[in-house]
């Protein structure tokens, strides 16, 4: 078997004929395509929508891969929306507090394991 690239991201057996083709399945939990990419984005983007639009907070650092990363190793934040939710209140937090977001956001994630947070003494 040879795969032929016909686009960006798709192979094609070349012994397949694509002309035949009358219907597609798609397997969009990782495993044939890596979609973190877009999850991280959209970790991103739904944190900063929230912050400026809800929490009216125009100032704060953007969620990268660090900070994605950091809240993943933990344990306590695979599932992405725990992991945006915990980033808006991290940085709203950091900012009733006057404190700054990097170093807040990080001494939660320093501060947390597989449950969630393991404690707020050191806030």
């Amino acid at each position: 078997m040879t795969l032929k690239q016909k686009s960006d991201g798709i192979y094609i057996d070349d012994s397949f004929n694509d002309l035949e083709i009358d219907s597609l399945i798609f397997d969009c939990d990782g495993v044939l395509i890596d979609i973190k990419k877009s999850y991280d984005q959209t970790i991103t983007a739904t944190t900063k929508y929230v912050l400026e639009n809800f929490a009216e907070i125009t100032d704060s650092i953007d969620i990268d891969f660090k900070i994605i990363d950091g809240f993943k190793s933990t344990g306590g934040f695979n599932d992405e929306v725990d992991l945006t939710y915990a980033s808006i209140l991290s940085l709203v937090a950091a900012k009733k507090l006057k404190q700054d977001p990097t170093e807040f956001i990080f001494s939660v994630i320093k501060n947390s394991d597989s449950t969630g947070i393991k404690s707020v003494e050191n806030f």
